[in-house]
């Protein structure tokens, strides 16, 4: 994906809910959006939790809505249906991910 594009997605406000949940900084001013600028295609994931040792650094997955499937199927070029990504405390911190 370093090739294309970065994808921004919109978020539900469920998905800004969870996304505090799990980066505290966050808290006070919950994001409006993501932004992927440079994420692995194997970091999208169909309905299936981190490997545990993803897990125990912190690594947790985002599910998508519809609308986000089908723009992150289309923004990767793959006909598969994307309903999650995860996302690991090295994502956010490296700039790979960014929450606006």
């Amino acid at each position: 994906m370093s090739d294309s594009k970065p994808i921004t997605l919109v978020l539900t406000e469920w998905q800004k809910r969870m996304v505090c949940d799990h980066v505290p900084t966050l808290r006070t001013t919950p994001p409006r959006q993501l932004t992927l600028s440079a994420i692995d295609r194997l970091k999208f994931v169909t309905y299936r939790l981190p490997p545990s040792a993803s897990l125990n650094t912190g690594a947790w997955n985002l599910y998508l809505t519809d609308a986000q499937i089908k723009k992150v199927s289309a923004a990767l070029g793959i006909d598969v249906k994307i309903a999650a990504l995860t996302i690991a405390p090295t994502h956010v911190k490296s700039g790979a991910i960014a929450f606006r």
